[in-house]
């Protein structure tokens, strides 16, 4: 006969495997409103790639069960189905899972198709980079008659905003004019100077930032050597301190303390 012990233990264990298979985002679905977030309630949010969703409840909180080869730092996307609404935050709904996904909320923000904030700078950045990696991708799997075509791009894009092409080509045209005003960021130069269709030039600034990025990992990786070099050079003093503690207090028959040390 199986011991209460027994069938406890292996119901545990049940229970542990269970809990382990099922792995869930949890997340909050607002809009913002007079600059305070507000839940938005009813409404399904979707795992893209995977198709599997939840419905938010009335505080905006949504969990979605994850399907079983998606891990913590994986790259997934979002949408939620409601009409003449659209993903403000994170930028075209795209999230890494979080470490600890069973704890920490993913917040997803929306607003009405037509807002001014979707025509902020960082989603005109982000409008050209796709451009940039959509054409790039093409090209490596040999592509040709998929050619991405920019003024497409942007009718597309100001489709699903709710804007006119006329307003997505005024606000392009101003945040290139900023970003080459400041020259302060030479990745966002290089997209703007693309989405100027200057593209030798473009290729430089894109060239000269990748250079001096391998400089300056060059320089990290030799501090992390010389940070590891210098870690081992503690450890090795410390344990022959230590070691030397012990062999005092053993010329003396305090072992006790030289127990304690070695």
């Amino acid at each position: 006969m199986i011991s209460k012990y027994a069938i406890a233990l292996l119901l545990l264990l049940f229970i542990n495997s269970f809990s382990q298979d099922s792995l869930w985002l949890n997340g909050k679905l607002t809009t913002i409103k007079n600059n305070v977030a507000v839940p938005i309630k009813n409404t399904v949010v979707i795992i893209n790639e995977t198709k599997d969703r939840d419905k938010t409840d009335n505080n905006g909180f949504f969990r979605i069960k994850l399907r079983n080869d998606l891990v913590a730092g994986d790259k997934i996307s979002v949408s939620v189905e409601k009409e003449k609404w659209a993903i403000q935050y994170p930028l075209n709904g795209e999230l890494y899972i979080p470490k600890e996904f069973e704890k920490q909320l993913v917040k997803i923000q929306i607003l009405p198709s037509g807002s001014k904030l979707f025509l902020s700078n960082d989603h005109l950045e982000k409008l050209i980079e796709d451009f940039l990696q959509k054409t790039t991708q093409l090209k490596l799997v040999n592509q040709p008659n998929n050619k991405e075509d920019l003024p497409e791009k942007l009718q597309d894009w100001a489709t699903k905003f709710g804007f006119t092409i006329d307003d997505v080509k005024l606000k392009l045209d101003e945040w290139i004019r900023k970003t080459e005003s400041r020259k302060e960021d030479g990745y966002k130069l290089g997209l703007a100077t693309f989405a100027k269709k200057e593209y030798a030039k473009a290729g430089k600034i894109f060239n000269l930032n990748a250079k001096e990025a391998e400089l300056n990992l060059f320089k990290s990786s030799n501090e992390i050597e010389n940070l590891v070099q210098q870690n081992e050079k503690f450890i090795e003093i410390i344990i022959d301190n230590y070691q030397n503690e012990a062999q005092s207090f053993y010329e003396i028959e305090r072992f006790d303390l030289a127990i304690i040390a070695y």
